[in-house]
């Protein structure tokens, strides 16, 4: 659910219910900005541990695992696993048993974020000045996260992340101000 990015002073009798309902609308907020078809949303709700962070159980493997196989990706992109994020790294080991797992060809994206602590850059999607303000504007429908980092950083998510979209294209010299940087990894199946 991400409840554990809640902070407790952000919402006035803080529970991991009341703080997964929060996560759960900055999403919808996002996504109906982006121009996601809302009716296509679908919460999984997973099991948390006490640090409100995924725990891959059995019923974990089992939901995820169900959803993997109805929709049978041919891409996914999700945080890499050299990550400091527990959730981030669950999901990576997650996803990769599935598409180790499955009887087609599945191509991985692992996106860069401020939490990656190591990966390489085989991709990369550069974009401008334009696009970054578009980008921001959706990244502050994340407003208990855009709250937290300003608490404890001194600026909020949106220029968060946006600063790490900016390393990774002076890194690579594109010729935009900013790009999202990905690993990629290819499964085939076993034969």
């Amino acid at each position: 659910t991400g409840s554990s990015g809640v902070n407790d002073s952000f919402l006035e009798h803080p529970t991991k219910h009341r703080k997964a309902k929060i996560r759960e609308t900055e999403q919808i907020e996002a996504l109906s900005f982006f121009g996601f078809p809302l009716s296509h949303i679908r919460f999984l709700r997973l099991p948390e541990d006490q640090q409100g962070d995924m725990i891959l159980d059995a019923e974990c493997r089992k939901t995820v695992g169900k959803l993997f196989q109805e929709f049978n990706p041919d891409m996914m992109a999700l945080p890499y696993g050299e990550d400091s994020n527990p959730s981030h790294q669950r999901t990576f080991a997650l996803a990769r048993q599935l598409a180790m797992a499955a009887s087609k060809v599945v191509l991985a994206f692992y996106n860069q974020d401020p939490k990656t602590i190591k990966m390489q850059l085989d991709a990369y999607i550069a974009f401008d000045q334009a696009t970054s303000l578009w980008k921001r504007e959706m990244l502050r429908f994340h407003h208990s996260q855009q709250t937290r980092n300003l608490q404890t950083r001194g600026y909020g998510f949106d220029e968060r992340i946006l600063k790490v979209n900016a390393v990774i294209a002076k890194q690579l010299k594109t010729n935009q101000a900013y790009a999202e940087g990905f690993q990629v990894e290819l499964f085939e199946p076993a034969l």
